[in-house]
């Protein structure tokens, strides 16, 4: 409830509201761009997604190799996933897997918000992981964003 407040002024200045859920949520109904994915298959569209941003050189992998460990390993695993049918495995038509890659190449700062559903199911750790890599990946980390 909170949240949506921060999502209008945010949405007011410009800024884009993604939703990816297995269920049409509310908020789901008011996003520029609404993903159903399947349940439990978080983990293989956020790899995919990261695997897209490093093949487009989005990830400033010189800073982030400083900054982290294992960063060639998570990249190298994510490169697996390119291959991945998301219509099948998913849910995710490859049109709306582009909107999402051009949403994220083109934004200048994002935000992660995962909700109490992701980290519930079997492999809700390496999800919430997952999505929150983007952040870093995109080195939006290093960005302070007021909305």
């Amino acid at each position: 409830m909170h949240f949506m407040r921060t999502i209008k002024r945010a949405r007011q200045r410009g800024a884009k509201l993604v939703v990816i859920d297995p269920h049409r949520t509310q908020v789901a109904r008011q996003a520029d761009l609404y993903l159903q994915v399947t349940p439990g298959s978080d983990v293989s569209l956020a790899l995919y997604l990261t695997a897209r941003l490093a093949a487009a050189g989005k990830i400033d992998t010189d800073n982030l190799t400083e900054l982290t460990t294992g960063l060639d390993a998570y990249l190298e695993n994510a490169a697996g996933y390119l291959a991945t049918d998301l219509e099948n495995i998913c849910g995710i038509s490859p049109d709306a897997a582009e909107q999402l890659v051009t949403l994220l190449t083109a934004a200048e700062s994002i935000t992660v918000n995962v909700g109490v559903g992701l980290e519930r199911t079997r492999n809700g750790g390496a999800a919430c992981r997952a999505a929150y890599s983007f952040r870093c990946c995109l080195a939006h980390w290093a960005k302070q964003v007021t909305v």
